[in-house]
């Protein structure tokens, strides 16, 4: 009995060790995450602004690749203030729905989260959680000022996995590009 609680135990601590470095593959640490040059990073009074969207990304499901897109697409930011305001004052999160399609991209604090949603399900990357203070290391922003708002631009610089809540799981590839063109 002693060595199957043993066996057990120690595969567990395998299990959660290896999970571990594969979350750690993906996401950074340190420096300042990119998504804080953006006009809005600091906002904390609630706000919805329109925006437009363009999608142009590349999962791997299980085989094979699909190809998301659309052509430029109502979208919004929504600024959301944080009632406890822990790590920062408000959740800033980019927002597309569009013929099955669905992207929301949120910043608080130092973290963000991804999520991609197609055929029904919605995948994930997350790393907002605990003391906030990790980003996706695999996406590169861009912004560009403009007089009436800001464009985020998005871009996948090495594939990353996503995960939906019923364990299955896609691969977002790189040269994925999502684009939210914000007006105030």
């Amino acid at each position: 009995m002693r060595r199957i609680i043993t066996f057990i135990f120690t595969f567990f601590c395998v299990a959660a060790v290896s999970a571990q470095h594969a979350f750690e593959d993906y996401v950074c640490y340190d420096g300042v995450p990119g998504f804080c040059n953006s006009k809005y990073y600091t906002y904390s009074e609630e706000k919805t602004f329109e925006a437009k969207a363009v999608l142009a990304a590349t999962v791997s499901p299980v085989v094979g690749n699909v190809r998301l897109s659309t052509a430029s697409v109502p979208a919004q930011l929504y600024i959301l203030p944080d009632p406890e305001a822990v790590y920062d004052r408000s959740y800033k999160i980019y927002a597309m729905e569009f013929g099955g399609y669905k992207v929301e991209y949120t910043v608080y604090a130092n973290a963000d989260k991804l999520m991609v949603g197609y055929g029904g399900k919605e995948y994930w990357f997350d790393c907002i959680n605990g003391a906030c203070d990790v980003y996706i290391k695999n996406l590169s922003h861009q912004y560009i000022n403009y007089d009436n708002g800001e464009e985020l631009i998005l871009l996948v610089t090495n594939n990353f996995p996503m995960m939906a809540l019923d364990g299955t799981t896609i691969t977002l590839k790189k040269g994925s590009k999502f684009r939210f063109r914000v007006y105030e």
